[in-house]
């Protein structure tokens, strides 16, 4: 029964914590109305003058509700008159790098702040590890931890500029206006689902909610293991990142962000330190109660809940209301399915539940779910699709999942790299690559064999796609990549051998939605097709031409694409790989110049 009371732009917001019941939510709304609150549907928020604070406080209390602020959301003292809903009122911080120095940052208060302004501004400093100068009136803070003190103040309702020259690296002050409303939210739920549609930086904005210093246990999926530790040590410097090693299981220490496969996920022999942190990534992954996973989840659940300060988030982007006890399941991993839908009797009915019986086989069937359930589910979860952020995001994204490989195939890499280099050859040089026969050779077959030993992690990533129930097409330089995923069940492949009538019927089906999923080889399905069903392309290894790969992503970037398309390549970790990768990527940027 809890109202929560933050910052915004345009003054203040309000956020149901949890289900209240018809009753109360018929006073909550009417008083929102009472106050001109405007709805808000990224954040599920009402958004309010901030000279109403006072009297909406009050309205909401007598209401029978509990306030909780989080922030500074009371007005400065003014004998102007109020300002414009529409105006920011938000005090400024600037953050520039100390006089001398590119390990640590300075943050100064801009202009006058009233005591409750300033305290609000100096918890947060000082929360980050701060130290206040009173003479120079700045905070010293550790560089690595200026991003997150940025989204911090950012979210408390402080705009954030940079100074100085060079500017500091805050990736936090870049993030679309819907990954900024998502990090607010989450950062003030202890329980909380994130269920953006693929693509949408739910990582990154579960990483910028992290209160500073806690204990961080993350499960994912195998495949992205190797993501979730870049975008740690990317968004969050002021953490460790770790994998976990479940050989020798433990819980996370504080200001440690350990991330377990799901896979491998650990029994713990002992408790979890005082506010550790669980996330669930792809938590449809844990949605099967019977599953082995799915019960040593609920285990570290459980063993972190009992204390009270800690936080479990659940993160997916599955549309699950296809199928409603995976609904239940999801929910389950943060604790929310009581929360949010009541017993299992409530949700049966909920759903329109009931069982049918024919003779020795029982099995229940759903019917629609009641009107009610939206509203249920937005009190404990935030949903955002490509679709509704599309004026936010790139026409293409690109994100790299590094991943290892078995040791001959990074001895042969290392090799063939000290060759190139005793010829006096550089990767970069692919005409004079070329007309060296044995160095071009001894490359392309280095090249094919770290390809074939990238499929067991495409394998891991495709199946990601197809339990979010999301289609996906996969491009691969060299062919054994596609001739795994040849006879998987919903797929689809192109290649040099496939017949033009043949490839006509694999196209017509994945676009017609026949298909989960549809690979080719970049010079078989690189030109000549239309795949705007999927927003979601792997790339296991790219042509030498960047051309070539240009033109394959435009096979689903292109008129009918109404999403934006998120380009995975999944690189081989410290191999001959990662070079083939950095020279395509500044090759690409120099067309891209030319091209204006």
């Amino acid at each position: 029964m809890t109202v929560v009371i933050s910052p915004h732009p345009r003054g203040i917001a309000t956020n149901l914590r949890a289900y209240i019941g018809p009753e109360l939510f018929e006073k909550y709304r009417s008083v929102c109305r009472s106050y001109q609150g405007k709805y808000e549907p990224a954040t599920q928020s009402n958004v309010f003058a901030i000279e109403h604070y006072d009297e909406l406080k009050t309205a909401l209390t007598e209401a029978g509700l509990r306030v909780e602020v989080v922030g500074d959301v009371r007005p400065a003292p003014s004998s102007a008159p109020p300002a414009s809903p529409e105006a920011d009122p938000r005090p400024t911080v600037t953050l520039a790098y100390a006089p001398g120095a590119t390990d640590a940052v300075t943050l100064t208060l801009q202009g006058y702040a009233t005591p409750e302004r300033f305290d609000a501004y100096r918890g947060i400093c000082l929360g980050h590890g701060g130290r206040y100068d009173p003479q120079k009136k700045w905070t010293v803070i550790d560089a690595r931890r200026a991003n997150a003190v940025a989204a911090a103040l950012e979210r408390s309702g402080y705009r954030v500029e940079l100074a100085g020259d060079p500017l500091p690296e805050v990736p936090a002050l870049r993030l679309y206006p819907h990954q900024r409303a998502g990090v607010a939210w989450l950062a003030v739920r202890r329980r909380a689902l994130l269920w953006d549609e693929m693509g949408l930086g739910k990582t990154a904005q579960a990483l910028l909610a992290l209160p500073p210093g806690r204990p961080v246990l993350v499960a994912a999926p195998k495949a992205v293991v190797s993501v979730w530790l870049a975008e740690a040590r990317r968004w969050r410097p002021d953490y460790r990142a770790a994998a976990a090693d479940h050989r020798a299981p433990r819980w996370p220490e504080p200001g440690e962000i350990l991330v377990a496969s799901y896979s491998t996920l650990p029994v713990m022999t002992s408790g979890p330190l005082s506010a550790t942190v669980l996330i669930a990534d792809e938590a449809h992954y844990i949605k099967n109660r019977r599953a082995q996973r799915t019960q040593k989840w609920a285990a570290l659940r459980d063993a972190v809940r009992r204390d009270a300060s800690s936080i479990v988030w659940a993160l997916t982007g599955t549309p699950l209301l296809t199928h409603p006890p995976d609904l239940w399941g999801v929910l389950q991993a943060a604790g929310l399915e009581r929360e949010a839908l009541g017993s299992w009797p409530q949700f049966v009915d909920l759903f329109d539940g009931r069982m049918v019986e024919r003779g020795r086989r029982r099995w229940m069937v759903w019917g629609r779910p009641d009107p009610s359930v939206p509203e249920r589910l937005r009190r404990v979860s935030l949903r955002r699709t490509r679709r509704e952020v599309l004026p936010d995001l790139p026409t293409k994204a690109y994100r790299e999942i590094r991943v290892r490989v078995d040791r001959d195939a990074v001895a042969a890499s290392a090799e063939a790299l000290a060759a190139l280099a005793e010829r006096g050859l550089e990767l970069d040089d692919l005409e004079a690559l070329r007309r060296d026969k044995v160095a071009f050779s001894q490359i392309s077959s280095v090249r094919a064999s770290l390809c074939t030993a990238k499929i067991p992690a495409l394998l891991d990533l495709v199946e990601t796609y197809e339990e979010s129930e999301e289609p996906v097409v996969v491009f691969s330089a060299h062919r054994a990549p596609i001739d795994a995923l040849a006879g998987r069940e919903g797929w689809a492949v192109i290649t040099g051998d496939t017949p033009a009538a043949e490839r006509s019927r694999a196209v017509e089906a994945f676009q017609a939605g026949a298909l989960r999923g549809i690979a080719g080889t970049t010079g078989a399905m690189g030109v000549g097709v239309t795949l705007t069903r999927a927003s979601h392309v792997i790339v296991v290894d790219r042509d030498w031409t960047p051309a070539a790969n240009a033109q394959a992503e435009d096979r689903v970037c292109r008129i009918g694409q109404d999403r934006g398309v998120l380009i995975t390549d999944i690189v081989a970790e410290g191999t001959l790989d990662e070079r083939v990768a950095s020279v395509l990527r500044t090759k690409q940027a120099l067309i891209a110049g030319i091209g204006g």
